[in-house]
């Protein structure tokens, strides 16, 4: 061989051992991004998991919300409704007492209650003697 070939030899043989600790270099680092990756595949499987469940807790959440405001809105307007009955029923008794004539009249009601037409069991109707 020649010092020319030599040399030449030299050099090949430390750049394959300089390319071989790069490979060794570049496997460790693969294998610690893998285990990084890993940890980070179950992070987020884990953030997927919490975010379905806190999207059911949030719907569940707007159902029950929605269903207040509904039981809210109806208590509302039925106290509306009988404070305008309270208030129509003072002014009806302010103009009685304002008149005479009507704070000496008696009232009666228009409704009636349905009475049971059939005969009660039990009962018979009396023959007229």
């Amino acid at each position: 061989l020649t010092p020319a070939e030599s040399l030449e030899i030299e050099t090949l043989t430390r750049e394959i051992a300089r390319v071989r600790m790069d490979v060794d270099s570049s496997s460790r680092n693969l294998v610690e991004e893998k285990g990084k990756e890993v940890g980070h595949r179950a992070k987020a499987n884990t953030l997927l998991r919490e975010q379905g469940v806190m999207k059911k807790l949030f719907e569940k959440v707007c159902h029950e919300t929605q269903s207040e405001q509904n039981v809210g809105k109806e208590r509302i307007e039925e106290l509306e409704q009988q404070v305008s009955d309270l208030t129509s029923n003072l002014r009806m008794r302010q103009q009685f007492a304002a008149n005479q004539e009507l704070n000496e009249a008696q009232i009666y009601g228009t409704a009636e209650l349905q009475k049971d037409e059939r005969p009660r069991k039990g009962f018979r109707k009396s023959r007229k003697r």
